[in-house]
């Protein structure tokens, strides 16, 4: 175990938001372009023992597809150390995506499965729509997402719309 200084920066080839570009952009659009950085102003721990990184003090986890803010993450690697098989952000989560802003107070993203769940307070906005709810579930790869525990939604319409009763 490791605990390097502040400001440490990581580069993997694969984190949060870190699926392929193809996953998300389509194969035909994938410029070849994959990189994730992990930066913090915090500490750095690395657990040997338990194939894992947490990065302290304003995390934030950029690529090509978006960008991630958290107080804190933790990034889990498969026992051979060469794929990530969850991150966990907690504390103050931001999500910037593919025209997309997200919040939460805890983050959670499976890589396999294609998913990435916001827990605690979550709300997704783009264009002027928002959900919201205690969990809102992305299935990234049929870009369809799930609302659960006290779901809102707030819909602005284009143009004029009218509801008659």
């Amino acid at each position: 175990m490791k605990i390097f200084p502040p400001k440490a920066i990581i580069f993997l080839a694969a984190a949060f938001l870190l699926l392929p570009a193809s996953t998300l952009i389509g194969e035909e659009q994938n410029t070849g372009e994959d990189w994730t950085a992990i930066t913090c102003d915090g500490n750095l721990y690395m657990d040997y023992d338990r194939q894992r990184v947490i990065f302290f003090n304003n995390v934030r986890v950029e690529n090509p597809r978006g960008r991630i803010q958290a107080d804190r993450l933790t990034v889990f690697f498969s026992p051979d150390g060469k794929t990530v098989e969850k991150a966990e952000g907690e504390g103050n989560v931001r999500i910037n995506a593919e025209g997309r802003s997200g919040r939460s107070e805890k983050i959670i993203y499976y890589p396999g499965e294609k998913k990435a769940v916001l827990i605690g307070e979550a709300s997704v906005t783009a264009g002027g729509d928002t959900v919201g709810g205690g969990m809102i579930t992305f299935f990234l790869d049929k870009m369809d997402m799930e609302v659960a525990e006290s779901p809102t939604m707030e819909y602005i319409p284009e143009g004029d719309y009218q509801v008659d009763f």
